[in-house]
């Protein structure tokens, strides 16, 4: 579904993912993207249901906090900081001192 706005332009939606079945809902100003809320097919990872609010440059808020990563989560990331450095996929997820303390230890 598509939202558009009186003048015909695209300012939203709700959208299905095929690959990783999240569903997704996509708030827009009329230059780029304002929001975007994402629901996970488990609502939940190992590190339990949260809120985040993150922008280019990683998480800016999260509640409730995730101080540190799961066991599994730890892993994964230190795995996919190896095949691509530099990324901080990790922080686009977590505060950077969770991924600190999981990937400081990598």
């Amino acid at each position: 579904m598509i939202i558009y706005d009186a003048e015909g332009i695209e300012r939203g939606g709700y959208v299905t993912t095929d690959t990783e079945d999240n569903a997704m809902i996509r708030l827009d100003s009329r230059h780029r993207m304002a929001a975007i809320l994402v629901a996970g097919p488990d609502c939940a990872d190992q590190n339990g249901s949260r809120m985040t609010v993150a922008d280019k440059e990683g998480v800016k808020f999260q509640q409730p906090a995730i101080a540190a990563l799961s066991p599994a989560s730890c892993g994964e990331f230190r795995r996919i900081e190896k095949e691509a450095p530099g990324r901080r996929w990790c922080q686009k997820r977590f505060s950077d001192a969770a991924c600190q303390a999981c990937l400081g230890g990598s």
